[in-house]
């Protein structure tokens, strides 16, 4: 959530929120029908989805953080506590 613009994290938030039930109820169909209709060669696809998105993951983070609102870049630049994900006591924060 620290990289959601402060005046939407609520509809960050929903959006991601989505993603379990979303997954849930189309992933056993997006996954098996490749499969099912294209015999062995419909396995390669959803066989390459997990590495593909695992190796997209490093790139889509380093672009997010390079486009950072300054504000937000510096306050991880001096190591603010909400920075780091604790607060003022020490006491975790929820990103």
């Amino acid at each position: 959530m620290s990289l959601a613009p402060a005046d939407r994290a609520g509809q960050y938030q929903g959006f991601f929120g989505t993603g379990v039930p979303l997954a849930r109820s189309a992933g056993p169909v997006v996954v098996t029908s490749p499969v099912l209709l294209g015999g062995v060669p419909g396995r390669f696809p959803p066989g390459g989805l997990l590495p593909a998105a695992s190796y997209a993951t490093g790139p889509a983070v380093r672009w997010a953080e390079r486009s950072r609102p300054g504000a937000v870049r510096a306050a991880y630049a001096t190591g603010a506590p909400e920075a780091r994900g604790t607060g003022a006591a020490g006491a975790p924060v929820a990103p």
